[in-house]
């Protein structure tokens, strides 16, 4: 687990899937997307479709490998570098869809976007499939609080509610700023299992915040191939 909140702030983990990888659909990944998509997604009966689940694998991959080398470039003692890949890139794709021009390009560029007119039917079908995988127990949340009273344009909130499952909230970030703040943390803790508390520190939000977007993510499985525990250090 881990999390990111956009203050438009920060991140979240899990594996990234390849379906370049995957020649044949097992009746019971079907049989799991079914039941995912009709619960979480209210989409018709049908497969994913794997050439854009490539791409968004494609795309997302392509961003884990920059945010990797940025994070390592400068690292002279070796130290663990823990990110979610999918996660930041769900919420840099719900970021994307209330943007335009020159911002609009620069994560078009950051992901290598060479399709932004299916962007969020990518980052949909992705979620989609990673939450219907059997063996792990992972939640994926998110999340956008508003200054009350601040217009935001419909499109763009049924586009988040439609594609990313994102629920609304208001708070008074005006008035109420560490109010609100303390809101955002409890709602983080309580979709992460408690493992992820006070995400936004004291100042994150203030007086003049109007939107606060927030990705939120809890995973737990087994290693594919275990480690020993001597080979492990502090």
């Amino acid at each position: 687990m881990s999390r990111l909140a956009s203050n438009f702030n920060n991140a979240s983990a899990t594996d990234i899937w390849d379906p370049s990888t995957v020649d044949v659909i097992e009746p019971d990944d079907v049989n799991n997307w079914f039941q995912f998509s009709r619960k979480k997604y209210k989409v018709s009966r049908q497969l994913p479709n794997m050439s854009v689940l490539k791409k968004a694998s494609d795309a997302v991959n392509n961003l884990c490998l920059k945010l990797y080398a940025k994070l390592t470039e400068d690292d002279s003692q070796e130290s663990n570098a823990f990110f979610s890949p999918i996660s930041i890139s769900v919420a840099l794709a719900m970021i994307y869809a209330g943007t335009k021009g020159n911002t609009a390009k620069e994560i078009e560029q950051l992901f290598n976007w060479d399709s932004p007119d299916i962007v969020h039917e990518m980052m949909e079908q992705l979620q989609g499939f990673i939450l219907s995988s059997s063996g792990i127990e992972l939640h994926l949340a998110n999340r956008l609080w508003a200054q009350q009273g601040f217009a935001i344009l419909e499109q763009y909130t049924n586009l988040l509610k439609s594609r990313y499952q994102v629920e609304m909230g208001e708070v008074n970030f005006q008035r109420k700023s560490e109010e609100a703040r303390k809101a955002i943390n409890q709602w983080v803790e309580e979709k992460t299992n408690a493992k992820i508390k006070d995400m936004l520190d004291s100042g994150a939000v203030r007086p003049d915040t109007k939107v606060v977007l927030v990705n939120a993510v809890y995973f737990k499985g087994l290693w594919e191939e275990e480690f020993s525990k001597e080979h492990s250090m502090d």
